[in-house]
């Protein structure tokens, strides 16, 4: 089972300033995305309340950094909230400290910030009502960006780590 793209051919270069978009990180500190340029990174998108499938890609993430051993140095592991309503930069420090190992950049968007960076990744979320307030339905994927803007795979959150260290081992430097 391989679950990532092919990389001859099919890497999908990103907009030239698709990360320059701010946030607030974990620290309450304002985060630009463009810092991260020139390195390899993970980017999720979830949030703290969800009740599958975020802590399942996050842990299945965590893991595969933690197989992937001093590797995991050279990639930066970044979590957006869709829930910017009830993800305050404390609460994401409080929920991304949960994981093990190499600890990811949890940001809450700025106003507009989700909308840009989502459509970039073709991200979309629907808000469902229940009884305990709300829940998202919402894209469920793991994105590997280049270290020149390029988005080399994508795994389906639900991958397992074992699975994920490998290809990632494969493709980082």
């Amino acid at each position: 089972f391989n679950c990532k793209k092919e990389i001859e051919g099919n890497v999908k270069y990103l907009p030239e300033d698709w990360d320059n978009v701010e946030f607030v990180n974990n620290e309450g500190s304002k985060f630009n995305l463009n810092v991260l340029r020139g390195k390899y990174k993970v980017i999720y998108f979830g949030y703290s309340h969800c009740p599958d499938m975020c802590p399942m890609a996050l842990t299945n993430l965590s893991q595969a950094l933690m197989i992937l051993g001093p590797k995991a140095n050279s990639l930066e592991s970044v979590f957006i909230t869709l829930d910017p309503e009830r993800d305050s930069p404390d609460q994401m420090k409080r929920y991304s400290e949960m994981f093990k190992g190499k600890k990811f950049i949890a940001l809450v968007p700025t106003e507009n910030s989700l909308e840009k960076i989502g459509s970039v990744f073709n991200i979309s979320k629907i808000k469902k009502e229940n009884e305990n307030g709300y829940t998202f339905d919402h894209t469920n994927f793991i994105f590997l960006i280049g270290e020149n803007n390029e988005q080399i795979a994508t795994y389906p959150g639900g991958t397992k780590a074992e699975t994920l260290a490998k290809e990632l081992r494969e493709l980082i430097p």
